[in-house]
């Protein structure tokens, strides 16, 4: 059985409550799979989120268009809330807000994590930067971080960092951290005793397809006549 790095719980309450949310632990332990985790189909349903807006991607690692071969995984949030696509082979295990993912031979892998706060969560740039260390840094014997965060066309904030886990594996790494009204959002994708650069490809897909929702958003549940009336709104799609 395949596992891959677990970031904290705690440590990711403490610094997404600093931000004005509550958290929980994005990089949760990833199996290789049992051939439960089916591929969800490219006809993705609308969401179960009212006034669910489509969204724009995240840039890609190298800034171009990335082509997305036909065989590849579409997964969509349960709630509507972001969006990818996976390279054929990786197994995912959906969590209560977020995604973590792996490749088959285990060398590389990464989480999502979202959040939804009843203030809208900062945006400045050091302070999401930050963020991501508060978070990352505890889990390592070794960290470096190889630039500062880097502010990306879509808002997002950039971060590449390495990092040796308590079991001596090397971790190569990129985070993005991006804020949306009440929402957050953190995807890290990152090589396992392997240079990230190795699978480049796959970041690319990874990188390149991931959508989050930016419309508004509430914390209350709608009404029963509001639910009926937005039961067909829109989906967040990749294409």
């Amino acid at each position: 059985m395949k596992h891959y790095k677990t970031f904290a719980i705690a440590n990711l309450i403490v610094v997404l409550s600093s931000l004005g949310l509550s958290g929980c632990g994005f990089l949760a332990q990833q199996s290789s799979g049992d051939g439960s985790n089916t591929p969800v189909s490219e006809n993705l349903p609308p969401s179960s989120v009212p006034d669910a807006l489509p969204a724009q991607p995240t840039e890609s690692i190298e800034g171009d268009p990335t082509p997305v071969p036909e065989d590849v995984q579409v997964y969509q949030d349960e709630n509507g809330m972001f969006a990818l696509a996976l390279p054929p082979n990786y197994s995912y295990e959906p969590m209560e807000q977020g995604l973590t993912f792996l490749s088959e031979d285990g060398g590389f892998g990464g989480g999502i994590l979202y959040q939804v706060s009843e203030e809208p969560a900062p945006s400045d740039l050091l302070d999401q930067e930050e963020a991501l260390k508060a978070v990352i840094a505890p889990q390592f014997n070794q960290i470096e971080w190889q630039k500062s965060g880097q502010r990306q066309p879509d808002g997002s904030v950039r971060l590449a960092w390495t990092g040796i886990d308590e079991a001596g594996k090397k971790i190569d790494a990129l985070s993005f951290i991006e804020t949306h009204g009440l929402s957050t959002f953190v995807l890290s994708v990152y090589g396992i005793d392997q240079e990230y650069n190795n699978y480049s490809e796959d970041a690319r897909i990874i990188v390149g397809t991931y959508v989050v929702r930016q419309g508004p958003i509430t914390t209350e549940s709608p009404s029963e006549d509001t639910s009926s009336e937005n039961s067909e709104g829109d989906s967040v799609v990749i294409g």
